[in-house]
This record gives structure tokens, C-alpha cells and sequence, in this order.
């Protein structure tokens, strides 16, 4: 026989300004369950059921005194090392009660052992004003129970389902139908596949993309586009209000627990990276970047030299790209040359960060070097090419001066190796200040060189190599594709088209010296 309730007022105004939504509600409900049989019985010791009035989770062989549902801050995981519970604030069930009563109108109540109680409201007078304060209407019961349970009355079909289909999973259990099979784990990191089954309504989610999950402290801290499901158990997301990780901080989480992963598993994770494996930072610093996820990835798999060859015969062909800085014009210039003998060759290679060279890949540049793709340039030789060459650069020199005064111009050269990708090259400098010029634009760089290839030379009409030779003077204005170069080109093009009679005066000369 029961004694008489007992009201037991709790330190929590109704009017306590928080809300959560209904799946936190049902997380921090399910979260004291899951902490209490932990994440291997799980499944088979906690059970939903409802019924036309609510739903009730219970759980067996479980008993807890109501005491730790008082105060505010205290909880039996409070002091608990990291990785060992899901929850830790102390707060969930008096929050998610009041909650649940003040803002989605259920009814909560909760049993363990020889006690059950029901969540209602007490007055409570405070300098004269009544304050309604969240409170308990305790039972004692005179036999024992080894289970404990808590029931929401009021709630209807969308909230149970999303307490079954997405609050439930939310958790990380061997059992949950949003994994596959597990790939490796250990006290403080877990990592499994994902199951076929898609991520559900209502799931915690990062932004875009739903394909993967990863957990913290043995809950769903948010989504990611890979195929697994990463778990580093002992990490707290300290921010309860969140309801999701933001996209780059998932990232950033990533790049932490790649490091964590064993050489098969990293492998097999870095193939799924497959379209952020040429990524770098924008920035010198910069949150969500995939650039270290790849590189924590690289390092793990470069520890295991078995690991490595069987990835490499899976991924043959990478080159990588280191990153160059804006002042380092050679290295830049040797980018573009190789970046244009890879698309001259038609070649499948795939380009991938620095984090790569651990794993014994080549860098482009390498590759071009030994293909023979960069240019080769000399002086020309006596005879047509000399003849040739001057008679070009005194065509520029009488007709386009006042786009190329004779101080910015440079010496001539020939490019001698058919295989080189580019047709002509111009070696900069950048010129500060810039330089005025007759037609009105500016000089912002120095040209070191001109080359031209020498097919060019050998040509019937000159029209090959004045070309060459206009456009990487142009360059003097700026770069490829930079809006001065574009505008340089268009003027120089114009005017040379107006030279009819000197045109063909160039040509007949042209010819005169490959008769000779």
C-alpha cells in the first residue's frame, strides 16, 4: 500500500527560459537510459511501446533513486572519465520535463525501485510574488521493482515516430539500423559503413549533406557526405542548444579522428575523399578544410608499407601538385607549362595535395621533366632563324612602338623540342612602378625573354611566328586571361590589322630569306 503523494518542488521556474525542441525532449529522456546499460545492451534492454495514451521507454534491470532528479547540475556521470556516457550536464531529465509539460502540452512521469512520480507545477512565494516552480508528485510504492521507466502521455503519431526512427538511432549501438558493418574500433574511436538505410526526418544534420554520420560522445553530433559512420566517444559536444554540428565543424572533426585510424581503415576512408584529394586551404587559417582530412588520412596510410602498395595498385595514377607562392614566378610558370603538357598528352593522371608525396607519388613537374614537356630554349641559330627573327622584330619595332617602347624589349629565343607544351614562352618579372606607354596602357612587368618555337621559323608565312611573339609580349600588361592582357591584345590586333602594305612587305621578305 502506497503512503500519501509527496510534492517536492524543484529550483526551476516554468517560466525558465529554454527551449528545446521534441527531439531534444526525447534525446535527454532516452540519453539516461542508454548511459544506464550502456551501448553493448542497449538494444536489448531498453524498449519503446505505446499505447492509445503515449509511449513509455523502460528499461530493464535498471534502478536509480529519484534524488539525482532534483538538483539542478548533479548526476550519477557528472565525475565520469571522457568516453564513458553520452550525457554529463546533470540537467536533461528537468529540462526536457519542463519542456515537455510547458511547450509541447504532455504529461511525463518516471518510476525506479519502490518510488514513481509524476512532473507538475508547485507555487512558491518569492519577495511576495507567486512564482510557479517545476515540481514532483512523488509515490512511494511498498514493493520493489528492478526496471525503470518513463511515460509521456499527450504525444501524438509524428512524435512517436520521430522518437523510434530518429531519436532512437541517434544513439550508437552496434544494433543501430543506420550502420553497417563495423570496420574498426577501439576505447575511444569507433568507425563502421553505412547501412543502405537513408538518414531519417527529424536526424541531426550538418548543412547539405546526409550520407554519413558522425557521432560524439556516443550521440549524432551531425552529417557529412563519406560512407561511414565515425564515432570518436570520448569528444562532449559542450553546446547543448545545438542541434547539429555545422558543416565545418564536422570537417574539423575529420581531420581530428583521421588521425586516430589505423592504416587499412584510412585507406579505405581516403578513397572515399577521392574529390578533395587536390584541396588546400584558401587561407593561412581556415575552418572546415578538407586539406588536413587528407593528409591525416595520408600520414596513417604511409605507416604501413603493405597498406600502401595494395592502395597504389588500387590508384595508379596521381601526380601531385604542391602549393606555390604568389612570389615565386619560376615555380608558377613551371606549373603552367606542365598543367599544359598533361593536357596536350591527353594523360588520366589525377592531381592530389602534397599530403601524397608520404605515399611515393610523383609530382607533375617530375612527370613533365622526364616526358621531355618543358621548353628548351637557346639563341638562333645563323642563317633563317636569325634572319627571321630580326625581320619580326623590326616589323614590331618600326609599325607597334608605341605599345612596346624599345627599352621593354626583350631578346628573342627559340624553343628547339617539338614536344614542348607551349608554342612560345615569355619569362617575367613583376616591374613596380609600372611603366607608361604611348598607346595608354601600362607596363607592370619586365620580360626577361621571348621564345618562339622553331617550327615556327620554318613556317611559309610569318603569321605563326608574329603571333607568338605579340602575344608574349603582351605580357608585359599582365597574364593570361587578366583583363590588361585582354585589352592589350584586342588594341595590338586592331592595329595590325590595319597594316595591309606592310604585311605583305613582311611576308615577301619572309619568303625571300627561306629562298636564300
Amino acid at each position: 500500500m502506497a503512503d500519501d503523494d509527496e510534492i517536492i518542488p524543484l529550483n526551476l521556474a516554468t517560466t525558465y527560459p529554454v527551449r528545446w525542441s521534441v527531439f531534444k525532449v526525447l534525446r535527454d529522456f532516452v540519453q539516461n537510459f542508454f548511459d544506464a546499460v550502456g551501448p553493448a545492451q542497449f538494444a536489448r534492454r531498453v524498449a519503446v511501446t505505446t499505447d492509445l495514451h503515449g509511449v513509455e521507454i523502460r528499461a530493464d534491470d535498471v534502478a536509480f533513486g529519484h534524488e539525482w532528479l532534483i538538483p539542478i547540475g548533479a548526476s550519477t556521470k557528472t565525475a565520469a572519465p571522457e568516453g564513458r556516457y553520452a550525457g554529463h550536464f546533470g540537467e536533461g531529465f528537468k529540462i526536457a520535463a519542463l519542456c515537455a509539460i510547458r511547450d509541447h502540452g504532455w504529461t511525463v512521469a518516471a518510476g525506479s525501485r519502490a518510488w514513481e512520480l509524476e512532473v507538475t507545477s508547485a507555487p512558491r512565494r518569492i519577495d511576495g510574488r507567486r512564482i510557479d516552480m517545476l515540481a514532483y508528485r512523488l509515490k512511494r510504492r511498498s514493493r520493489a521493482v528492478g526496471e525503470s521507466w518513463v511515460r509521456l502521455g499527450r504525444t501524438s503519431p509524428d512524435d512517436v515516430q520521430l522518437l523510434r526512427e530518429a531519436v532512437v538511432p541517434s544513439f550508437c549501438y552496434p544494433e543501430n539500423p543506420l550502420l553497417g558493418d563495423e570496420l574498426w574500433s577501439d576505447e575511444r574511436t569507433s568507425v563502421w559503413r553505412r547501412s543502405s538505410r537513408p538518414i531519417p526526418r527529424g536526424y541531426p544534420r550538418s548543412g547539405g549533406s546526409a550520407r554519413g554520420i558522425l557521432f560524439h560522445a556516443w550521440q549524432a553530433a551531425g552529417t557529412h557526405e563519406l560512407p561511414f559512420a565515425l564515432a570518436a566517444h570520448d569528444v562532449r559536444q559542450e553546446d547543448r542548444d545545438r542541434a547539429a554540428l555545422y558543416d565545418f565543424q564536422v570537417v574539423d572533426a575529420l581531420a581530428r579522428l583521421s588521425g586516430r585510424l589505423p592504416p587499412n581503415v584510412a585507406g579505405e576512408v581516403l578513397e572515399s575523399v577521392r574529390r578533395h584529394w587536390a584541396s588546400y586551404p584558401k587561407r593561412a587559417i581556415e575552418v572546415g578544410s578538407w586539406h588536413p582530412v587528407v593528409r591525416g588520412l595520408t600520414r596513417r596510410l604511409a605507416e604501413d608499407r603493405v597498406e600502401v602498395q595494395r592502395w597504389r595498385a588500387r590508384n595508379p595514377l596521381l601526380a601531385v601538385t604542391e602549393r606555390i607562392s604568389r612570389g615565386d614566378h619560376g615555380a608558377g610558370n613551371r606549373r603552367r607549362q606542365a598543367l599544359d603538357w598533361l593536357r596536350g598528352v591527353g594523360g588520366s593522371l589525377t592531381l592530389v595535395q602534397d599530403g601524397f608525396l608520404r605515399l611515393g607519388y610523383p609530382r607533375l613537374e617530375e612527370l613533365c621533366e622526364r616526358a621531355g614537356g618543358f621548353t628548351k630554349t637557346r639563341t638562333a641559330r645563323r642563317g633563317l632563324e636569325r634572319a627571321r627573327l630580326a625581320l619580326v622584330q623590326d616589323f614590331v619595332a618600326e609599325h607597334l612602338a608605341s605599345f612596346f617602347p624599345a627599352e621593354t624589349r626583350p631578346p628573342l629565343l627559340v624553343i628547339d623540342d617539338p614536344r614542348s607544351a607551349w608554342s612560345g614562352v615569355a619569362v617575367t618579372h613583376p616591374l613596380r612602378p609600372s611603366l607608361p606607354t604611348p598607346s595608354g596602357h601600362r607596363v607592370r612587368a619586365r620580360l626577361e625573354s621571348i621564345a618562339v618555337c622553331a617550327s615556327a621559323l620554318s613556317d611559309v608565312l610569318p603569321s605563326r611566328a608574329l603571333a607568338t611573339i605579340l602575344h608574349e609580349l603582351a605580357h608585359m600588361f599582365g597574364g593570361d586571361g587578366s583583363k590588361r592582357f585582354a585589352g592589350v591584345l584586342t588594341d595590338l590586333l586592331g592595329r595590325v590589322a590595319e597594316l595591309h602594305a606592310e604585311l605583305a612587305e613582311l611576308e615577301r621578305a619572309w619568303r625571300r630569306c627561306g629562298e636564300s
